[in-house]
């Protein structure tokens, strides 16, 4: 457990076990590939390699991607209840699925660009009847792939999107489920 404000100027590898984070921390590079980061600070993340490839986010706290930092997902990972991933630089998902836990508390906020790829999912549900919200102020951009990419997955996990940015759909098909009672989609912005 990690206390006040702690700075790693280096690359935390995080493969198992738990990064808690008491307080607040900043991280050049995060490579996680299983494990669980959590806490109730904001864990920033400054460098433009980070990456995400397995394990869970967890807590009451925020995963903070930095501007001019990035932040790659390209496998399964699960995004539980009181998290909040927020990108404030670069978000790329090449794959796999955001799985969301069983409270419309967790959360994304896109203040940069956020690019998808292929075909992956996000707000997945992995049971219960809950959902997320993805908050977009900046850029969501699908740029390859020609299925769709679900925000929620119409089994009960539901996704409230409110976009106030750019929808940039270039190929495929986005489709966001937001059931009555979840916040449905609201958009003051581009689609």
């Amino acid at each position: 457990t990690f206390y006040n404000s702690s700075v790693f100027n280096s690359t935390v590898t995080l493969s198992g076990g738990t990064f808690n984070a008491g307080g607040n921390a900043t991280i050049t590079t995060l490579a996680q590939s299983g494990g669980t980061l959590q806490g109730t600070g904001t864990v920033t993340l400054t460098g433009n390699a980070s990456s995400w490839s397995a394990g869970t986010m967890a807590g009451l706290g925020t995963t903070l991607i930095a501007a001019n930092a990035a932040l790659t997902i390209s496998n399964n990972v699960e995004l539980t209840p009181g998290r909040t991933l927020t990108n404030n630089g670069l978000l790329v998902q090449t794959g796999g699925t955001i799985d969301v836990g069983d409270t419309a508390a967790t959360a994304i906020v896109n203040n940069g660009l956020w690019t998808i790829q292929n075909n992956p999912a996000i707000g997945q549900w992995t049971g219960g009847t809950g959902g997320m919200t993805i908050t977009n102020a900046g850029t969501i951009q699908r740029t390859s792939g020609t299925g769709t990419v679900n925000l929620g997955d119409g089994g009960g996990g539901y996704v409230a999107l409110v976009n106030s940015g750019l929808l940039d759909v270039q190929t495929g098909s986005l489709y966001v489920n937001g059931a009555v009672g979840s916040g449905g989609t609201t958009n003051t912005g581009t689609i």
